[in-house]
């Protein structure tokens, strides 16, 4: 009597499906509700995303619609989005699934927030991620883990896949001469998402590295996303995998679609002009020897820890603002010296500067990036410039 009580109580509270087709990306599945779509597009890469969040936990569709994305490249896929999910807890669980004749994977991870059941499968052109999120308190069969799943079909022809010309083939991205590439900015300018890339010492392979980043706190969110790429790719074909990664992920976050932001120019001394000429500003960069007790670990010969100071003033405001006051030298640079300010992004109160710097590379100096993110700017880069 209790049992049957139970189910019916179960059953009263589990969330009421309906179907639900994409003519644009080609799929049906059951939402339980209408879900909020969403879409953005980076030269030929097209991301959209079909959401429904309500008390249970989150229904998302995610669609990656790219030339570039085919069964060829699945398993390089398949490992990103392992990636991706492990940024956010443990995977418990991880399978693989058939879908037609098509072959995925199923993921489930226990997180500090909700617990994630998601698979993922690629076709000619495209990816498809069916994600459910649990918030702890909820389990994946009240959430109706089982019919939204199976519910999931490939079989109205989608919209057809963009592709390049055939006289004339894609153009690899040109890269900046200080290794990072601005992949977008939330509109307020609160946070930024900045992809570092490089060849890796003594390997020779091709690696990526896209960083989440708040400029009010002037923090990194989470882990940043990071990828190998295996044979003979180069750094330009690592940044365009990173961007279909980190598309994802800012859908996963639940992130505004991104904007491109300004670019202010930069020279090695600091100072900052617009387009037309004009100065912004200047960044002051000092540094001094670390001492003993400010060092994480000793450098090598020809290398000393170097403390930074850096100083925002741009024409116009009330004083100089704080960037960067170091105290102690960071583990991710603790031997790098001669840093001189390289590019400057900035989008609404929130500004990216990008350092250059010396490291010890394979075979002797090298340069690597350093990013300093600040949210507090008197007013945007590159705006008129108030009242004197």
């Amino acid at each position: 009597m209790h049992l049957t009580l139970a189910m019916v109580a179960l059953l009263a509270a589990a969330p009421k499906f309906t179907p639900y087709d994409s003519k644009a990306d080609g799929f049906h599945i059951d939402f339980p509700g209408k879900p909020k779509t969403e879409t953005s597009k980076d030269k030929s890469m097209v991301t959209r995303s079909y959401t429904v969040d309500n008390e249970f936990g989150v229904y998302l569709v995610l669609v990656i619609t790219d030339p570039d994305i085919g069964p060829e490249n699945a398993k390089e896929l398949f490992d990103g989005f392992r990636e991706t999910e492990k940024e956010d807890g443990k995977i418990v669980s991880d399978k693989q699934v058939t879908l037609g004749s098509l072959t995925g994977i199923e993921l489930k991870t226990l997180g500090k927030d909700a617990d994630t059941l998601a698979r993922m499968f690629v076709t000619k052109g495209r990816s498809y991620s069916v994600i459910m999120d649990a918030d702890h308190g909820h389990t994946f069969p009240e959430l109706g883990a089982e019919q939204f799943f199976s519910s999931f079909t490939l079989g109205e022809k989608p919209a057809p896949t963009p592709t390049a010309k055939p006289t004339a083939p894609q153009k690899a991205p040109e890269l900046s001469s200080d290794s990072v590439e601005l992949f977008g900015w939330s509109a307020d300018g609160t946070k930024v998402v900045a992809i570092e890339h490089g060849i890796y010492d003594g390997k020779g392979t091709a690696w990526a590295k896209a960083s989440f980043i708040d400029t009010t706190k002037g923090q990194v969110l989470g882990k940043p996303l990071q990828l190998e790429l295996e044979g003979d790719g180069t750094r330009a074909d690592a940044v365009i995998e990173m961007k279909k990664r980190a598309e994802a992920e800012r859908v996963r976050l639940k992130w505004p679609a991104l904007v491109p932001g300004k670019v202010i120019k930069t020279s090695d001394k600091g100072e900052l002009t617009s387009a037309d000429g004009s100065p912004v500003g200047n960044l002051e960069l000092k540094s001094r020897a670390a001492g003993k007790k400010e060092r994480v670990r000793e450098c090598p010969e020809g290398f000393s820890a170097e403390l930074l100071t850096a100083k925002l003033y741009l024409m116009g405001g009330d004083g100089p603002i704080s960037v960067l006051a170091e105290k102690k030298t960071p583990a991710t640079r603790a031997c790098s010296m001669g840093c001189v300010p390289s590019s400057t992004y900035g989008q609404g109160k929130g500004a990216l500067f990008v350092l250059k710097c010396s490291v010890q590379g394979f075979e002797g100096a090298d340069s690597a990036p350093m990013l300093l993110p600040l949210g507090k700017l008197e007013y945007p880069l590159e705006a008129d410039l108030p009242p004197q």
